[in-house]
């Protein structure tokens, strides 16, 4: 299920995005944690605002149902439910009124349980594709190594493992994961991804609301916005770029969306949009598929003055005349 955008970072876990030992940190996480902050700068200070390739609540699955696109996958049961609460431990959803629980508890090692997306996305004209969820870790079990795998495919047969998480964890709730797949995910006519839960006699195991992000490999298209009309006015754009005035073009990243609002001034009316924007409507909505002109229509607005006492009089006096002229014909007739 699509839902509203959410802050790519909730509740300050950018700590947990990686299971980070005490041992020396190896130089392939550092790596990892280097791109995924270089994604934090890139979409914080590029006006990303793009929606997620990809963007799962769950809130469709029931019961033993995932949600339409996805399907379960086990050497073992299919014990993978789409429920409103957790239970060993309890839990409740991270988003919505779903959470997806792979029942593990107690289930010796050996077994596996996939959960994947048959349905792919795309991620052509995309790099830096990042796989974000929610996984929830307690402190039970603590000698169990039950854990998630996230893994991805372009075929959805031929799977890869990009990171590893426990489930344990001293300190219990919803952990934010963040994994930065490899190069070989970017640019991809179909990507499928997966979350394979390994048992291993622990507590059962949460995942939620997950989303795939990535930064655009195309360039820029240009907005651009003309005025016309006697009249005056500004137009503004959100995300910021437009504020004509004075600043009447602006550069987005592909796929954004735009709105643009003319805001008339004192004696003027603003009367519709025309180019690639329709409507009368003050605000108007652009995706930035590619180059894109907008034109917004100003004119001055109507004239209400009441008549002045000169003016008054010189109508008073056009009608007089009109009534003897009408007067004088009627007393020729008659005569």
């Amino acid at each position: 299920m699509i839902k509203k955008k959410k802050c790519l970072f909730p509740k300050n876990e950018y700590i947990n995005a990686f299971p980070i030992k005490k041992e020396k940190i190896s130089a392939k996480l550092s790596i990892q944690i280097l791109i995924v902050f270089a994604l934090i700068f890139l979409f914080a200070t590029s006006g990303f605002s793009a929606d997620p390739l990809l963007e799962e609540s769950f809130e469709s699955g029931t019961g033993q149902t995932p949600p339409a696109g996805w399907s379960v996958v086990s050497n073992c049961t299919d014990i993978v439910y789409f429920n409103t609460v957790g239970t060993q431990p309890a839990c409740s959803p991270y988003e919505g009124s779903k959470l997806v629980e792979y029942q593990t508890y107690g289930i010796a090692p050996g077994c596996y349980y996939r959960l994947r997306l048959d349905t792919p996305f795309s991620t052509v004209g995309w790099e830096g594709v990042t796989v974000a969820f929610e996984w929830h870790e307690d402190p039970g079990a603590p000698e169990a190594q039950d854990k998630v795998s996230v893994m991805w495919s372009t075929d959805g047969s031929s799977w890869n493992v990009a990171e590893e998480f426990r489930r344990y964890n001293p300190v219990a709730g919803w952990k934010f994961k963040m994994v930065v797949l490899p190069a070989g995910a970017d640019e991809q006519e179909n990507l499928h991804i997966a979350f394979t839960v390994s048992s291993d006699n622990g507590n059962n195991c949460h995942l939620d609301f997950v989303q795939v992000i990535a930064s655009s490999t195309t360039p820029p298209v240009t907005l651009t916005v003309n005025k016309t009309g006697a009249g005056e006015g500004r137009v503004t754009s959100m995300p910021p770029g437009i504020d004509c005035g004075s600043t009447c073009s602006a550069d987005y990243t592909v796929r954004t969306d735009v709105t643009l609002t003319a805001t008339p001034s004192p004696g003027s009316v603003f009367v519709g949009w025309g180019g690639d924007c329709s409507g009368t409507n003050a605000s108007t909505s652009i995706t930035m598929y590619s180059a894109q002109a907008c034109t917004a229509r100003f004119e001055p607005e109507k004239s209400t003055a009441i008549p002045t006492l000169s003016e008054w009089g010189m109508i008073i006096f056009s009608l007089m005349l009109a009534g003897s002229a009408i007067w004088m014909i009627r007393r020729r007739q008659v005569s």
